[in-house]
């Protein structure tokens, strides 16, 4: 995993410049830093590089990496690449996916990418006397992200926004309203689009090429790996997510999906170590350290347990919100970025259990809309489930009517596809609901990882987030994922012969937060001091006298725990765009 920084441009941009954009891009990849530059006759190309070694880490396969006119700048691992260099003509002299990209993609182009199976996102181009041509590409799935800055004088793209915004030279970033808007009706935002007014991410499979004549052509490519219907598909796709020269760690959330991703590593790899997350409560519900300790012993494994406080988050949160470049999903965030801080002393490659939830009906909502197609299976709910399912849709009538303004709101359901939830029309379409999560849900989950991880030069992978895994689970019938009215039934049966016992029966948790609590007590007035600042995007979107309320109502008026989880995001949401505002001078 590493960094990517490049610009294309009609005039030079200084050295020392792009070097201190790339040095803010130094904890995607300490090992080392590369760069290339090439003149042509009305514009010029830099590419800069910073590198975490997981494949071969000799100096042969640094970056950017040149074959003749060729040169290739990128982010993440192909596994599939040992099997596409027997299709190569080529005398390769590393052991790097670097080398069979960059030889993959001279000889078939873009046609090459819809072959890679893997996380990656990057930059290719060929330099000659005659034609200069540049594309930047994403993966398929979109786990590796890549944004960009264009204008008719300049493509300026990267891993990350902050390196984008070094290059702008003076010109103050900007909150796109309209983003704004839709991540504060959701906490979360189509893909394609950041809060920046002008940046735009990189969808997934898009390539975008631009030529010497600044020519700019966009395209999305699907893969063109051929898939069967297997059954072993799980376990394939963590075997082929092993590829590293060094030992991996495991996240174990005590939930199903880390913890099967978990096994089957551990029958693979001997050097695995697991790590989890807990915090202290009087309850103890947010604590999870039974059921991954289970696991561990069970696979016989280290477990590292870290304790996460009030303290971790006075002392962590603008950094992670620095890290993040943008509020995007929910609080979760930061109990990943306090582990994953932990993870990167011991390990640089770490596995997640990403997608299990997504692809076999995990969340509580998938319950409610099959109930809403079945209503004699109302039954089926469980009690520890009801107050996530009320979660779900107290959230649109708490957002319209008691915190933000009814306009936000409605002009987010009507604008995205996030609509399908409270679509008459679309009420109870299980379908629309699993495309909900495949095309909005999980590239948001996804974006934060990489992030969160990459912050500390730790690299994730996502074994259940794969393409014959998606594939496999899109055969699954809704009835089989559902068996019995059990969440993730398929999922589950297919655990059995891994897991204790004690895993398959417990509630679904998903690595919850005390924030709603400790917003009361602990971090009360951290709270109040950051949203009673003065902050003209927070003016914009709530009064400070509403500011001031929401503060004295959630410390003092209780609420049932939906409606209170809820408020709680509201203020989390606030939290995060006071924090970009002031670290980013977002006007």
């Amino acid at each position: 995993m590493c960094g990517v920084l490049g610009i294309y441009s009609k005039t030079v941009v200084p050295q020392d410049a792009f070097e201190n954009a790339l040095g803010l891009l130094h904890h995607r990849g300490p090992d080392f830093h590369g760069m290339y530059e090439h003149a042509f006759n009305d514009g010029f190309l830099r590419l800069g590089h910073t590198r975490l070694s997981i494949l071969d880490p000799s100096p042969m396969a640094n970056q950017p990496m040149k074959i003749l006119e060729s040169v290739l700048c990128f982010n993440g691992e192909i596994y599939n690449h040992q099997k596409l260099q027997k299709n190569l003509n080529h005398n390769f002299k590393t052991t790097s996916d670097t080398e069979t990209l960059l030889v993959g993609m001279r000889q078939s182009g873009i046609d090459f990418l819809s072959s890679c199976s893997g996380m990656f996102a990057g930059a290719y181009y060929e330099e000659t006397d005659k034609h200069n041509q540049l594309m930047i590409f994403r993966d398929t799935l979109g786990i590796k992200n890549l944004y960009y800055y264009s204008d008719d004088k300049q493509l300026i793209f990267s891993s990350e926004i902050k390196a984008i915004a070094q290059l702008l030279f003076g010109t103050s970033l900007k909150f796109d309203m309209a983003v704004v808007e839709e991540y504060l009706a959701f906490e979360n935002y189509i893909q394609g689009k950041t809060i920046f007014k002008g940046i735009h991410h990189l969808l997934p499979g898009q390539i975008i090429t631009i030529s010497n004549n600044f020519t700019v052509s966009s395209v999305i490519i699907k893969p063109t790996i051929k898939i069967k219907n297997n059954p072993q598909a799980i376990e394939d796709s963590v075997a082929r997510h092993l590829l590293s020269d060094f030992p991996l760690g495991v996240y174990l959330s005590g939930g199903i999906d880390s913890s099967l991703v978990a096994s089957l590593a551990a029958q693979k790899n001997a050097n695995l170590i697991g790590f989890t997350g807990f915090f202290k409560t009087e309850s103890g519900y947010y604590d999870e350290r039974l059921y991954a300790r289970l696991v561990a012993k069970k696979l016989e494994i280290p477990l590292e347990e870290i304790e996460i406080t009030p303290a971790h988050f006075i002392d962590l949160f603008d950094k992670m919100i620095y890290h993040l470049e943008g509020p995007k999903m929910g609080m979760g965030a930061f109990s990943q970025f306090v582990v994953a801080k932990e993870a990167a002393q011991k390990r640089r490659v770490i596995l997640a259990g990403h997608g299990g939830d997504e692809l076999f009906a995990g969340y509580p909502m998938f319950k409610a809309f099959w109930i809403n197609e079945n209503i004699y299976k109302i039954f089926s709910i469980k009690w520890r489930e009801f107050p996530w399912v009320l979660f779900f849709f107290m959230n649109k009538i708490f957002s319209k009517i008691i915190i933000f303004a009814p306009i936000i709101f409605n002009k987010y359901v009507k604008r995205t596809s996030s609509g399908i939830f409270f679509d008459k029309a679309a009420q109870g379409s299980l379908e629309r609901l699993f495309e909900y999560y495949r095309q909005v849900y999980i590239p948001g989950l996804l974006e934060v990882e990489d992030k969160i991880s990459m912050a500390h030069s730790l690299e994730t992978r996502v074994p259940l987030w794969d393409l014959e895994v998606i594939e496999f689970s899109a055969k699954i019938s809704i009835e089989e994922k559902l068996k019995g009215g059990v969440l993730k039934a398929y999922l589950k049966e297919k655990a059995r012969p891994y897991l204790p016992p004690e895993l398959l029966t417990a509630p679904k948790r998903g690595f919850p937060t005390p924030l709603r609590l400790w917003f009361k007590k602990e971090l009360s007035d951290f709270v109040s001091s950051r949203l009673l600042n003065d902050s003209p995007i927070l003016d914009r979107v709530m009064s400070k006298f509403s500011r001031k309320l929401l503060c004295f109502f959630h410390k003092n008026i209780p609420l049932p725990f939906a409606l209170d989880e809820i408020r709680a995001h509201k203020i989390w949401m606030l939290l995060c765009l006071e924090s970009v505002e002031r670290q980013f001078g977002v006007k």
